[in-house]
């Protein structure tokens, strides 16, 4: 879980990888690059799926 997307709220994040040890001696401790699912959203480029049943100018 990562602090995301403001402080005191949690999400959940997937470790992807660790990040080169250039990062983590820049830092002063351990650097992984993380995957944070969103739901679909027009701000991130997803669409949510259109009602079942229904056409577009319904």
């Amino acid at each position: 879980m990562i602090e995301f997307p403001r402080p005191g709220m949690w999400t959940i994040a997937f470790v992807t990888t660790s990040s080169p040890t250039v990062f983590s001696q820049a830092i002063g401790k351990p650097v992984v690059n993380v995957f944070v699912p969103r739901g679909a959203g027009a701000d991130h480029g997803g669409h949510p799926p259109p009602l079942a049943g229904r056409s577009a100018g319904n």
